[in-house]
């Protein structure tokens, strides 16, 4: 398991550290939906966590003392073929920054170690899918490093697609 920590201290107003999810986390992870969800995605983030046990994904977190502030999920297998080839891609989702901690530069760190990750792991490229409503998410993704490659319309939304070079991290934010 990759357990590697990086300390960040440049770019939010105060230092935090990058590390791998653990179970202890589920509940401060699900609350980042709000209270009124926390209940059902704490079984999702338990889910997930048996998928990481299974190495099907990953979880990366940021941390201000014992609080988690921004979260990051990187899928390895079980992709549907329409998003990803589950042998060079990974895939990003459930990318989370709290509101106070947002255009600091949380976000675009989670999202590079999230590549760093996939690289490590054998990946060629990192996918990541974005509401069709959410330009904002859309035109960041773009600005770090990410290209749209494809749209899909399913139970899961109308999202844009967007691909980068896992190798490929932009150094502009």
């Amino acid at each position: 398991m990759w357990n590697e920590l990086k300390l960040m201290g440049t770019l939010a107003p105060q230092p935090y550290v990058i590390r791998t999810g653990v179970p202890s986390d589920a509940s401060q992870l699900a609350e980042h939906w709000g209270s009124g969800l926390s209940a059902n995605q704490t079984r999702v983030i338990h889910r997930y966590f048996g998928d990481m046990d299974h190495g099907d994904q990953y979880s990366i977190v940021a941390v201000i003392d014992s609080r988690i502030i921004g979260q990051i999920w990187v899928r390895l297998n079980q992709m549907d073929p329409n998003i990803a080839d589950a042998e060079t891609d990974c895939y990003l989702h459930t990318l989370f920054v709290l509101e106070e901690y947002r255009r600091q530069g949380v976000g675009k760190e989670l999202v590079d170690m999230a590549c760093e990750y996939g690289k490590l792991v054998g990946r060629t490229s990192a996918i990541i899918g974005v509401d069709r409503p959410n330009d904002y998410a859309k035109d960041l993704y773009e600005k770090w490093g990410f290209e749209q490659f494809s749209e899909i319309c399913d139970l899961r939304g109308d999202l844009i697609l967007l691909r980068r070079l896992v190798a490929a991290i932009p150094s502009n934010v």
